[in-house]
């Protein structure tokens, strides 16, 4: 016999929220675990955002991205909104990593169903620090007041973001974060390392061979097996 725990007509054995109804199996952030039943309404457990390159843009800068489709809908309004762009309304949290270029967030999608907002923070889970935030800066075609946030990252700096609403507002939304790659460092000598690598600057050395080992490669060390 079949078992189907929450009668969403979704067997147990293949369900991704066996406890609760989820009957489209939507699962936005691709962890195994049905929205209705995934807990990333609280800082602590925001959902990992991983970019892909894609494409380039005009000036042939490589295009980071990432786009999915979530709900705020049974979510948590989490205090950690009152200091930037606060509302009652409830919240789902992203994190992103920084790599030194400016990034943009937006809920300016097809996708999204109500009148969102977007608030970014740094920090620590319980001590975060308001970055930015955005209630109302583009619309489309299925409602208005989406949001739309610009920051300039720093390498390295786990950033989290909060999908919520103005007032108590909740609903679909869609979410779009991009950025550009870092430019690619100067190599004088076109040998793959990038200068500020490079133990050979002006001479080609792609495997930065050093047999003495004095921080100077051997295709430009005049002693390569003395260290002088």
């Amino acid at each position: 016999a079949t078992v189907d725990a929450d009668g969403d007509g979704v067997e147990d054995a293949d369900d991704n929220c066996v406890n609760d109804q989820n009957t489209n199996q939507r699962d936005s952030d691709g962890d195994g675990i049905g929205d209705a039943c995934d807990d990333h309404d609280v800082c602590d457990r925001a959902t990992p955002l991983t970019l892909d390159q894609e494409g380039n843009n005009a000036a042939g800068a490589a295009i980071l991205s990432t786009n999915l489709i979530g709900t705020t809908l049974g979510a948590a309004d989490d205090p950690e909104n009152d200091s930037c762009g606060n509302s009652n309304a409830p919240g789902v949290w992203y994190s992103v990593v920084g790599n030194g270029q400016a990034m943009r967030a937006l809920t300016c999608g097809e996708g999204s169903r109500y009148d969102t907002r977007l608030s970014l923070f740094e920090g620590e889970c319980g001590a975060l620090s308001c970055v930015t935030e955005n209630d109302d800066a583009c619309s489309n075609a299925n409602t208005c007041c989406l949001s739309t946030i610009n920051w300039n990252s720093e390498d390295g700096k786990t950033y989290y973001l909060l999908v919520h609403g103005f007032s108590a507002n909740s609903g679909q939304y869609e979410l779009d974060v991009t950025t550009e790659l870092p430019p690619a460092a100067e190599d004088q000598d076109n040998d793959g390392v990038g200068d500020p690598d490079d133990n050979c600057v002006s001479d080609a050395n792609p495997g930065q061979e050093d047999t003495d080992e004095d921080g100077l490669g051997d295709a430009c060390d005049n002693c390569p097996s003395t260290a002088n």
